[in-house]
């Protein structure tokens, strides 16, 4: 049995429990803390079968969990280590009862360890035995071409490398944001270990020195280093905007009272950053929330100003990178989610598209060639990772997987020996809070559902109270619409053919869910529980700049239906009967208007209103009219439902650097707090509130990474 804490090896897999690293031939695996637990648990335990809930109670000691997480895990596990349930190789399904670690465990082949993985070699097989004397000269030709050519290309194009990876921060919650320092010896990065988010700088190498930069609990995030290497600029979003600091700790000073994102010039005169604020640290929130623009402004101090011909550039603009030759590149986000690469001069010229060939761009940074680009991404097949990406040419080339887990915040250093990334992984569920009679909290919220790889979100309850419906989406996939009791039990998903499927709401009748597919239009289904039978509700033309997930909302008597779409480039609220393809619109705001609420009795409709960085929620009559505002608390408020009374609306708020559930009234404008959370690592969206009154269900996601560094091979640049 393997000692506790020892390092120990199975095939290509090294495992360091003490560094909560695991590496298969030379290559670090994205794995989260519990699952290299559970490994080594099973490892530590052979040859025995462990059973589940003793693999439960060693890794997740008191927390309530079911089967589904354990069994989430382990599936994780198998997909990266190369596993199979049917055939395994490691872990080994024992059933009825739980797992079984089978492979042989050594200890680690100190030469091995320190080599470059090398692909396995297969005796060769000769053709004599199944070709004649013509056979074995044919093959013998195409063998030589084929070598040829595999020859020119590893010569002309070989593919960069990672040469060593290694795991630079172990905390179970979220740890992020990575910056070199100029002379490449430390990193800068932001950590929520004491339960705010703070700066901090840790030497590189076994036993660097840390240094904890802010500790004003302003949930200070991403660090950028001043090329002379004296300062850092961050963003807070408790306190607002931009914010220098010394690199050797000291009082902050303010930059601008708002923005993001901060990035210096090469020559330290001045900071590029975006518009809009932080509202999250989740990888699915990397696209800002509202418009959003690219910013300078001195770094001695001064007056912010636009960066003009950025400003040319439609989308929500984010992430400013300034280039070696001054250049400026940002990335700006369609409104179907998919990041563009742009660079322009500040001052003067046309802003140029990049083209990269890369379908979700999280984050970026300028190689020092200035010809490449080095991006954490998802692909187009849904594989996630770090890319080197070309800057001239749709040309990318995938450094290192992380899938399953999110691909993150990405450095280099400056003598573009090192790269720096976060890996994160989600913890998105459906939770339910119950509530008195008078609406007020009745006890602390609880999970319903137990996932770690994917998004569970869009929660909706039947008229009768008694099923859920939700939608699901996992990363590279996509979204699904499934049902359950409205405890979370008896979980079945509803829809599961090749498109996104969006929850719309349920039909009167309780036996029937309205589910929203988009193609050349907008297509509202109405799928039965009992035997999943369609029918088509409605069939509308899709408006030009309708969102990619759309959420039509179905009026409680099942005839109209509303949404948002941005046909002259701002979001308003629209409406259709059934039956009907025409649409009405309902507003005309001209900063906007989306995501659309019934009341319970059909007469009201509340949204979500833009001004400016801020959002609140509003009102209008179902026959459309002047919309009302009733909240005016700077930050984020979105509304998603209704309490049975058609007067308070319940909505997920954003307020002092953290997520929380509050209602407000529509009769007296009184706003009442349901949740008391605190971690900027986690939000809440999409409340529902229960036809009885009595329990609302929403979703809460929390996300939870931590920092790798690499070397980058040689040939990792080509040409640097």
């Amino acid at each position: 049995m393997n000692r506790a804490g020892t390092t120990f090896q199975f095939d290509d897999v090294l495992v360091d429990p003490e560094a909560f690293r695991v590496s298969k031939a030379g290559r670090v695996l994205p794995l989260e803390p519990k699952a290299i637990r559970v490994l080594v648990y099973l490892a530590e335990n052979r040859p025995r079968a462990v059973s589940k809930d003793e693999l439960m109670t060693a890794v997740w000691e008191d927390a309530a969990v079911t089967d589904n997480a354990l069994t989430r895990i382990v599936a994780q596990l198998r997909k990266s280590l190369g596993d199979s349930s049917r055939e395994p190789k490691y872990i080994e399904t024992v059933p009825t009862l739980g797992y079984r670690f089978i492979a042989e465990v050594r200890e680690p082949d100190v030469v091995a360890a320190n080599l470059e993985p090398q692909a396995p070699v297969s005796a060769p097989v000769s053709p004599a035995t199944f070709l004649g004397p013509r056979g074995r000269w044919i093959a013998g030709c195409l063998l030589a071409v084929a070598a040829t050519l595999i020859w020119l290309v590893t010569r002309s194009s070989p593919k960069p490398r990672l040469a060593r990876t290694t795991q630079f921060t172990t905390s179970e919650g979220l740890d992020t944001d990575p910056t070199f320092s100029p002379d490449g010896g430390a990193i800068a990065y932001t950590s929520d270990r004491t339960g705010s988010f703070e700066i901090y700088v840790r030497q590189l190498g076994l036993g660097g020195r840390e240094i904890r930069i802010t500790s004003d609990g302003g949930q200070n995030v991403q660090p950028a280093w001043s090329p002379d290497g004296r300062n850092i600029a961050y963003t807070s979003v408790v306190r607002r905007g931009i914010f220098i600091a010394p690199a050797l700790g000291g009082p902050p000073q303010r930059l601008t009272s708002f923005g993001a994102t901060p990035d210096w010039s090469r020559d330290g005169s001045s900071i590029a950053f975006r518009g809009e604020g932080v509202y999250s640290m989740s990888p699915n929130d990397s696209m800002p929330s509202s418009a959003s623009a690219i910013w300078v402004v001195p770094a001695s101090g001064g007056e912010p100003r636009l960066v003009a011909p950025a400003r040319r550039v439609p989308g929500r603009q984010t992430r400013p990178r300034f280039a070696p030759d001054g250049r400026i590149f940002f990335l700006s986000y369609t409104e179907q989610f998919i990041a563009e690469v742009w660079s322009c001069d500040p001052a003067v010229g046309e802003p140029a598209r990049v083209p990269v060939n890369l379908h979700f761009i999280h984050d970026y940074q300028v190689a020092r060639d200035g010809r490449h680009l080095f991006v954490s991404a998802t692909s187009q097949t849904g594989e996630a990772g770090l890319w080197r990406a070309a800057i001239d040419r749709r040309e990318s080339v995938e450094l290192l997987h992380t899938s399953p887990a999110h691909p993150g915040r990405v450095a280099i250093s400056l003598d573009g020996a090192h790269i720096a990334y976060t890996t994160a992984s989600l913890r998105s569920n459906i939770w339910r809070l119950p509530l008195t009679a008078e609406g007020a909290p009745a006890g602390e919220p609880q999970p319903i559902t137990r996932d770690v790889d994917q998004r569970n979100g869009l929660p909706v309850i039947s008229p009768d109270g008694r099923h859920l419906a939700w939608y699901v989406h996992r990363l590279g996939a996509y979204g699904k619409v499934w049902v359950a009791d409205l405890d979370g039990s008896s979980a079945f998903p509803l829809t599961s053919d090749p498109a996104n499927d969006s929850v719309a709401s349920w039909l009167p009748d309780s036996r029937s869910i309205a589910v929203a597919k988009t193609g050349g239009k907008i297509e509202l289904w109405s799928i039965a529980l009992a035997d999943r039978s369609r029918r088509l509700l409605a069939s509308v033309a899709l408006l030009p700049g309708a969102p990619p997930l759309l959420m039509p909302r179905l009026s409680p008597d099942g005839s109209q239906v509303v949404l948002h779409a941005r046909p002259n480039g701002v979001f308003n609220l629209w409406k259709a009967s059934l039956g009907s393809p025409a649409l009405l619109q309902l507003t005309f705001d001209r900063e906007g208007a989306a995501f659309p609420a019934w009341s319970p009795d059909g007469r009201w409709i509340a949204f979500q209103l833009n001004r400016g960085e801020d959002t609140h929620v509003a009102i209008v009559t179902s026959r459309g009219g002047d919309p009302v505002e009733i909240t005016h608390e700077p930050g984020k408020n979105w509304p998603f439902s209704w309490a049975p009374d058609s007067d308070r609306i319940v909505y997920a708020g954003f307020h002092d650097g953290c997520w929380n559930l509050y209602s407000v009234s529509r009769s007296t404008r009184v706003i009442e707090p349901l949740t008391d959370m605190h971690a900027l690592n986690g939000f809440v969206r999409y409340p529902s509130w229960s036809p009885d009154g009595r329990l609302i269900l929403f979703e809460r996601t929390e996300t939870v990474g931590n920092i790798f560094v690499a070397d980058l091979a040689s040939d990792a640049v080509p040409g640097s």
